[in-house]
């Protein structure tokens, strides 16, 4: 079986999103080269790793999305051809040691944007308001908050169960919510009458957050709030397991890239560690 093959098996099992389908198709397009005239089972790791290396020269982030397209068709057809012993090797184990990691984007906010942030939200309509709070205070993806449905809500548990389809890896997704967005949601619930099903912020103006301006110049565009939430929980000590968890991810990686640190939690580090230099000192001299 060849790669074109394998995709077009692959998409009709996993029935992904069209904009997914189409992403994956362009990365394996552009440049997976050589790799549409082998059989599948006779990838070798050279042949991969020289593949993804020389993509890398281009690109990190190309390169890291090949990898993870190959990477999950290569797991797939394991998983869909259990007697074949072809599959029993990946050929990726290696690669990723030799890849460069992305760099961290910078966009978040910090605690002097704030109460800016606060007071511009105010001035937004209700729901483009209530929208934007619980993008921070959730840490959900724009789209999976926007396309929020009354039925996911567990008011007992206080737990929204976001199904798979809504979700960009698929997986279905528990958000664990605190008091605050939990009263944030019973006031839109009251203010729409209680309904059972539908739209939790409907006529929602998904662009809302252009009318925000920080005096800091930062963006409060969806994704960086959902990266204030993510360095946050870091910088509180949480480790990277509760960290995915909460940002529905299935990659350490992709969770770390999420996590910003801010000057004021380096500054802190560099203060715990000179307290503990002299610390030692003092013990040395008393």
């Amino acid at each position: 079986m060849y790669l074109d093959e394998a995709l077009r098996l692959y998409f009709a099992d996993k029935t992904l999103r069209p904009k997914t389908e189409r992403d994956y198709t362009s990365v394996l397009n552009c440049h997976a080269g050589d790799l549409f005239a082998v059989p599948v089972k006779d990838w070798t790791r050279e042949q991969i790793e020289r593949l993804i290396l020389n993509v890398q020269d281009e690109s990190i982030a190309n390169a890291n999305k090949l990898k993870r397209v190959l990477q999950a068709i290569w797991r797939w057809m394991a998983m869909e051809y259990p007697d074949e012993p072809e599959y029993r090797a990946e050929p990726f184990v290696k690669v990723g040691k030799k890849l460069k990691k992305v760099k961290p984007r910078k966009g978040r906010l910090y605690k002097d944007d704030f109460p800016f942030f606060f007071a511009q939200v105010a001035s937004l309509p209700r729901i483009d308001a209530a929208w934007m709070t619980m993008l921070l205070y959730t840490a959900l993806r724009h789209r999976s908050c926007a396309l929020m449905r009354w039925e996911w809500i567990d008011w007992s548990r206080g737990v929204i169960a976001i199904p798979g389809d809504e979700m960009k890896n698929h997986d279905d997704h528990e958000c664990v919510l605190s008091a605050l967005p939990m009263e944030l949601l019973r006031r839109l619930h009251a203010r729409q009458r209680h309904p059972k099903t539908g739209l939790v912020f409907p006529d929602l103006d998904a662009r809302c957050y252009e009318d925000i301006k920080l005096p800091s110049g930062r963006s409060a565009m969806p994704h960086n709030l959902r990266r204030t939430h993510g360095s946050i929980m870091k910088e509180l000590g949480y480790d990277v397991d509760v960290r995915k968890r909460v940002l529905g991810h299935r990659l350490s990686d992709v969770t770390e890239n999420y996590c910003i640190d801010s000057d004021d939690s380096l500054r802190e580090v560099n203060e715990r560690v000179l307290g503990a230099i002299l610390g030692h000192v003092q013990q040395q001299v008393a």
